[in-house]
C-alpha cells in the first residue's frame, strides 16, 4: 500500500493520505463486521471492539476518517452522492491497499488510466455471438438415443 492514493471524482483528483494505524484498523474492523453480516455469522469480537472504540462514541465518522484531509475540500466541491462514493472508494483502498478495487467502486477502469467509466456489462449490451459449447478441446459424449 502506498502512502497516498490519487482519487478521481467528478472531474477532480483528490490525494488521499494513508491514515494513522488506529483509523486504518477501525476501517478494517468495519469491513470485517460487514463481511460477517453478509455471511450470516457473528463478527469477531476483536473487530467489534476496534470498531466500537473508534466509531461507537459518535466522535468520529467513517467517511471523514477514510477521506482524511481531503474531506473538507470534497464537502464543498462534490455532491453528496459523489462524496459518499469517494468515501467508499477510500475505505476500500485503506482496507485492501488496492487502487484497482478502490477505482472499481467509482466505476473506473485502471487499465484505461482510470479516466472514465467501465464499459457496461448489462445484458442489453451483451454480445450476440453465443459462446462455444466447450473451450477444453474435448467433446461431450452424446446421449443414448431412446426408442420411439
Amino acid at each position: 500500500m502506498s502512502d497516498t492514493f490519487d482519487l478521481p471524482v467528478a472531474g477532480r483528483t483528490y490525494t488521499i493520505a494513508s491514515p494513522p494505524a488506529r483509523v486504518g484498523l477501525a476501517q478494517a474492523a468495519a469491513f470485517t463486521i460487514a463481511a460477517a453480516k453478509r455471511k450470516g455469522t457473528p463478527p469477531p469480537p476483536y473487530a467489534v471492539d476496534r470498531y466500537t472504540a473508534r466509531y461507537g462514541t459518535g466522535q468520529h465518522e467513517m467517511d471523514q476518517d477514510a477521506l482524511g484531509d481531503a474531506w473538507e475540500a470534497m464537502q464543498d466541491d462534490l455532491t453528496l452522492p459523489d462524496l459518499k462514493r469517494a468515501a467508499a472508494a477510500a475505505h476500500i483502498w485503506i482496507v485492501t491497499g488496492s487502487e484497482r478495487a478502490a477505482l472499481a467502486v467509482l466505476g473506473l477502469d485502471l487499465e484505461e488510466g482510470g479516466s472514465g467509466p467501465k464499459a457496461s456489462t448489462t445484458t442489453d449490451e451483451a454480445p450476440t455471438t453465443p459462446p462455444p459449447a466447450s473451450t477444453s478441446g474435448t467433446t461431450s459424449p452424446r446421449p443414448a438415443s431412446t426408442p420411439r
